[in-house]
C-alpha cells in the first residue's frame, strides 16, 4: 500500500497538500485514520472534511423511518468469504490479469479495489493464490466492519423510528412471520403518525 511504501507521516504530508482541513485534524502517526482519509479522498474526489460538513448540515425537512439490516457478524463474514470464492470461480483472477495488462497507475481506485492488490501479487508470483484469496476476503471483511461501525455512530433516524432486522436474510427462514409482522406494524405506525401530524 501507499502507506507501507511512504510511511504514515509522508502520506499525511500528501494528504495535507490535497485536503489540508482533514490533515490538520489528524496526527501524522495515526496510520489508520490517515490511510482512511486518503482512501476517501481518492475514492470520492472529496476529503473527509467535506463529508463532515455535509453531516453537520441542518436536517432535511423530511421525516424518515429507518429499517436497519444488522445481521450477526459471523453470518456476514461467512457470506463475504463465500462471495469472494464465487467471484474467483466466475473468473475474477482472469479479470484482474486483464486489468494488470492495461498498465494503469497503481494509485487508481480500480487498482486498489477490494481483492485486486493481493490478486495482482499472486499474478506477479509474489504471493501464493490461496494467501491472496485469504487477503482479499479479509479486505472485504474489514470494509464491512467499518461500514457497521459508521452506522452505529451515525443513526439515520432516532431509536423510535428505527427497526433493526438482526436476522440473516440469506437464510430467509430465519426471518419469522413474527418479525415480518413486527416490521409491518412499525411501518404502519410510522405512516399513521405522519398522517395524523399532517392533518
Amino acid at each position: 500500500s501507499l502507506a507501507a511504501e511512504l510511511g504514515a507521516p509522508a502520506l499525511h504530508a500528501r494528504l495535507a497538500e490535497r485536503d489540508p482541513v482533514t490533515a490538520a485534524r489528524l496526527t501524522p502517526g495515526d496510520t489508520q485514520r490517515v490511510i482512511r482519509a486518503w482512501e476517501v479522498l481518492e475514492a470520492t474526489g472529496e476529503g473527509l472534511a467535506a463529508w463532515w460538513r455535509r453531516l453537520a448540515a441542518p436536517p432535511a425537512p423530511w421525516c424518515f423511518a429507518h429499517v436497519k439490516l444488522d445481521p450477526p457478524r459471523v453470518d456476514v463474514r461467512a457470506a463475504i468469504d463465500a462471495r469472494f470464492l464465487a467471484m474467483m470461480a466466475a473468473g475474477a483472477l482472469e479479470e484482474v490479469r486483464a486489468l494488470a495488462a492495461l498498465g494503469l497507475d497503481p494509485a487508481l481506485p480500480a487498482m486498489r479495489a477490494h481483492g485486486v492488490p493481493p490478486l495482482l501479487a499472486a499474478i506477479r508470483g509474489d504471493l501464493p493464490l490461496e494467501a491472496a484469496i485469504a487477503r482479499g476476503q479479509a479486505m472485504v471483511r474489514q470494509y464491512a466492519k467499518r461500514q457497521a461501525t459508521w452506522f452505529r455512530h451515525h443513526a439515520l433516524a432516532p431509536p423510535e423510528r428505527t427497526f433493526t432486522i438482526d436476522a440473516w436474510l440469506g437464510g430467509i427462514a430465519q426471518f419469522s412471520e413474527k418479525r415480518m409482522a413486527g416490521l409491518f406494524a412499525f411501518i404502519d405506525d410510522f405512516l399513521l403518525t405522519r398522517r395524523t401530524m399532517a392533518g
